[in-house]
């Protein structure tokens, strides 16, 4: 008992150890059977005593154990015998295992070799399934009908209905031509040889509807109208009618041989510029003729008489405020007409009314050729669909026209005589009379103003611009021939003086001006224009002979000045306010100098 008494106090020592670590909860029985054990034994009072008596009872436990096992000796033989049978079945049934999973490895491969022919079967069936509609749809795609074919080889371009079986066919062709294939495909013989046959029937188809295009332009090229004796220009309405329906072969041409296209257009440009060119110089001429007879055409007038503009002598106007001693010979043109402006008439409304006349005949003019150029530019967008833009064509079509798109070029070829035709119509007119220069500057800003408005970008609107830029010009030229005429007017020593010719003159110069630059939008440049003239005039007065035998200087002045502020307050230009002011004061100076010097004195 002793040396279980020590592992019995540290197997007591442990089990409350883990309990108070773990503290695990007994059950109701165990605490019912503890209870009982604790009342049977007095615990409190003899511990080592229950102590005994429980190693007393597993001792016998333990015997009991033992003496048990040993009486199975047989049964426990007999188990392991029945273990060993086991282990030996087990073995067995492992072997067989094995066997069938080996026998299964192969099964397992085959399953595996049959799936993968399985998905490459149906890849197959896939691939050969999607070939077959590719092939199907690039054949309906390169599919041309027999008759599509028939009409691109024998086209007829006689008739309406020939004609737009042509345009069907066109588009279908251009259809198979423009049928995205894949690489690979383009590589079949059967492909290659369906595009060569479309390439043949394209080139065979565009070369015979070109060869007839240039017939139809040859032949209304020769039936050229002529001009009416109305100074009307002829219309091309007719021509255009006819080539329209020629239109959406045209785009079929564009879109398929450019080149050719640009040929064509090309041609066009050559044919109809000669036409444009000849008509527009015999109606201006006309013109001019009408502007010459002072509205009358001339019958006999000479078939495009107009001079080169390198023959023109560029002389301004020889009518002005200088009167006939004031011809200036760097401003007097070849017929050496310097005569003054209202010397030409005892009416200056005769002078105004002939620039009203002018006016409207050059009205009529831009009218004429605004109706013309219009008709002719809807046309080309119509028939040649031209690109208004640099940035619409294509890299291959913008090679050879740089800067400038399709339209103002076409245009530009077309009409390229237009602005020298013009320009030399307003040479025509200033030689004749300088206030022209000033109705045909004041008439190009009106139309520039109205074609901005209405039809920007228009091709006319450089036209109208370069014509009047000229117009400009003989304008500032014009004045500048007013002004040298002032300054080279000498006052004779021989008569009495009193208003000068270029300062009574001025008031109707004013007159004439204001009646055409009414309601005009470039009245600042008129406005310049009567500075400078007003200082010319103040500048020559002041060169006045001091000695003039016998009209006093005072005199000449205050009379000059007077007659200067008379016109400037009649007229109220509140750019001249200065110089109306400026008049009067030195009218009031030399009033009072000849009133304090020269009065009463005899001359």
């Amino acid at each position: 008992m002793d040396p279980s008494r020590p592992r019995t106090a540290t197997s007591e020592s442990e089990i409350l150890a883990g309990e108070e670590a773990e503290a695990i909860p007994i059950t109701v029985r165990e605490e019912a059977d503890l209870e009982k054990l604790m009342n049977d034994n007095d615990l409190i009072g003899n511990a080592e005593a229950f102590i005994d008596t429980l190693s007393q009872q597993l001792n016998s436990l333990h015997g009991a154990n033992i003496q048990a096992i040993i009486s199975a000796e047989d049964q426990i033989i007999t188990l392991m015998k029945q273990f060993e049978t086991a282990l030996s079945e087990v073995d067995k049934l492992d072997r067989q295992l094995s066997e069938y999973d080996s026998m299964l490895e192969g099964v397992r491969d085959d399953i595996s070799t049959m799936d993968d022919q399985d998905k490459r079967v149906e890849i197959e069936r896939i691939n050969e399934l999607s070939l077959l509609n590719g092939v199907e749809e690039l054949v309906e795609q390169l599919d041309l009908s027999e008759s599509h074919q028939s009409v691109l080889s024998k086209p007829d371009f006689t008739s309406k209905h020939g004609i737009q079986r042509c345009v069907d066919a066109a588009k279908a062709l251009q259809s198979c031509t423009s049928v995205n294939i894949h690489h690979g495909l383009t590589q079949l013989r059967a492909v290659k040889g369906q595009q060569k046959k479309f390439d043949l029937l394209r080139q065979e188809f565009t070369q015979l509807f070109v060869k007839h295009l240039n017939k139809e332009l040859i032949k209304y090229t020769v039936n050229v109208d002529m001009i009416p004796q109305e100074l009307i220009l002829p219309r091309h309405s007719d021509r255009h009618r006819c080539l329209e329906p020629y239109s959406q072969l045209i785009d079929f041409l564009k879109s398929s041989e450019y080149d050719t296209y640009m040929k064509v257009v090309c041609e066009y440009e050559r044919q109809f510029s000669i036409i444009y060119e000849c008509q527009l110089r015999e109606f201006i001429q006309r013109v001019d003729e009408s502007r010459r007879n002072g509205g009358r055409v001339n019958d006999a007038t000479r078939r495009y008489g107009f001079q080169s503009s390198q023959h023109l002598r560029l002389s301004g106007s020889s009518l002005g405020l200088g009167g006939d001693s004031f011809r200036s010979t760097q401003t007097v043109n070849r017929r050496g007409s310097s005569a003054s402006l209202f010397q030409q008439s005892d009416d200056s409304s005769i002078i105004i009314d002939s620039s009203l006349r002018f006016r409207s005949l050059f009205n009529q003019l831009l009218d004429e050729v605004d109706s013309m150029v219009e008709n002719e530019l809807q046309f080309l967008d119509r028939f040649f669909v031209l690109s208004s833009s640099i940035e619409d064509r294509t890299d291959s079509q913008s090679d050879d026209f740089d800067g400038i798109d399709d339209r103002t070029r076409t245009m530009e070829a077309l009409f390229h005589s237009l602005n020298p035709l013009l320009q030399q119509f307003l040479v025509s007119a200033d030689r004749s009379d300088g206030f022209n220069s000033s109705c045909s500057f004041v008439a190009l800003h009106a139309r520039m103003c109205k074609l901005e408005e209405w039809r920007p970008g228009t091709y006319l609107i450089r036209v109208v611009a370069v014509a009047m830029i000229e117009a400009k010009r003989h304008f500032d030229q014009f004045i500048e021939t007013q002004i040298q005429a002032i300054r080279d007017r000498k006052i004779s020593k021989k008569h009495r003086v009193g208003i000068v010719s270029y300062v009574s003159q001025f008031r109707d110069f004013v007159q004439h001006c204001e009646t055409i630059f009414n309601e005009s939008q470039r009245r600042s440049d008129l406005h310049k224009a009567y500075l400078r003239i007003v200082s010319a005039v103040f500048e020559t007065l002041e060169l006045a002979p001091h000695d003039h035998p016998k009209s006093p200087r005072d005199v000449i002045l205050l009379e000059n000045y007077h007659h200067m502020h008379d016109t400037l307050s009649q007229f109220k230009i509140l750019e001249l306010e200065e110089r109306r002011k400026e008049s009067k004061r030195l009218y009031q100076y030399h009033l009072s100098e000849y009133v304090s010097h020269s009065l009463g004195n005899r001359f």
